[in-house]
């Protein structure tokens, strides 16, 4: 390969850079999102061991039947999908460092934790067992909400 060839080689090599690195950097990104987003499963994976708890309970009254446990397993699965993609959404609006992303980003973990805790409540709530329990899970739940709210 003579001299021009290899300059239009590089020419060209140039221009497809150009042309593709505008697409691989097109968004902000956000560190301190990306970390409150690990957040988010654990939420869940709390509220499913507990659910599971209640699903193989040898006590008939603290028991969840399957389809209760498949319908709160269907609940958490497209809130960690929402509240993923809102996050998602977050971290490439904002840049690093910005305040308005981490307090935006905190509030969807808190409404994620908020949503997720009142499906369990609906879940194990009315169950004969939990009469005792009652009371801490209505508590709970306000704690959890307040939080989302801001309070």
């Amino acid at each position: 390969m003579n001299r021009t060839g290899a300059l239009r080689l590089a020419i060209a090599a140039g221009f497809i850079a150009a042309a593709i690195c505008p697409f691989r950097s097109a968004h902000a990104t956000n560190g301190e999102c990306e970390e409150i987003r690990m957040a988010l499963n654990p939420i869940y994976q709390q509220l499913i061991a507990a659910l599971d708890r209640h699903l193989y309970s040898r006590d008939v009254n603290m028991k969840i039947d399957a389809e209760t446990d498949t319908w709160a397993q269907f609940q958490f699965r497209d809130m960690a999908d929402r509240h993923d993609k809102m996050i998602v959404n977050l971290i490439r609006e904002y840049n690093d460092g910005d305040p308005v992303a981490i307090r935006k980003c905190n509030a969807v973990v808190y409404q994620a934790d908020c949503e997720a805790f009142r499906v369990y409540k609906q879940a194990v709530f009315d169950l004969p067992g939990m009469a005792s329990r009652r009371g801490d899970i209505q508590a709970e739940e306000a704690k959890r909400c307040a939080q989302a709210r801001g309070d």
